[in-house]
């Protein structure tokens, strides 16, 4: 007796539907995918060894209550490392005796220290304003002179 292939109709929307989930879902991975790798483009990857010299950021939430002003000085250092810890974004990091916090920092809270200071910081231009030949000369000197920038960069 041969044996017919009976299917139902409803078994075959199945087997469709379960395979437009897989095409999705194998979409979905390939998309991810391409947003990682345009993230990741311009990602600086940080890493210390133990016994580098950096600097230490601390965020307002870090200093004692009553003791922040934002014309304090955020970064301290230079530190040393002590130790890296397994999660590879947190540090161990030497404090001198008179700061009272945590030693622990994220990495995000540390720079590499430079010998000659901090490269970063951008250099201002001097502005010259030439000397007046008289008083009136001089106010509309000072009025005329553009120093700095406005807001929005114009």
């Amino acid at each position: 007796m041969d044996q017919e292939k009976h299917t139902s109709v409803e078994a075959e929307d199945f087997v469709e539907h379960i395979k437009n989930i897989h095409e999705v879902k194998k979409h979905i991975n390939n998309i991810n995918l391409q947003y990682k790798a345009k993230a990741n483009q311009k990602r600086r990857y940080k890493e210390f060894q133990i016994g580098d010299e950096v600097m230490v950021h601390l965020r307002k939430e870090r200093f004692p209550m009553g003791t922040y002003n934002k014309l304090k000085m955020k970064k301290f250092g230079p530190y040393k490392i002590l130790k890296k810890h397994d999660s590879g974004n947190t540090y161990e990091v030497e404090l001198s005796d008179g700061i009272n916090i945590s030693p622990m920092f994220n990495i995000a809270n540390l720079t590499k220290y430079h010998e000659g200071g901090i490269e970063e910081e951008p250099v201002l231009e001097q502005c010259n304003i030439p000397a007046p030949t008289s008083e009136k000369e001089e106010i509309k000197v000072i009025l005329d002179s553009h120093v700095g920038r406005t807001t929005r960069n114009k």
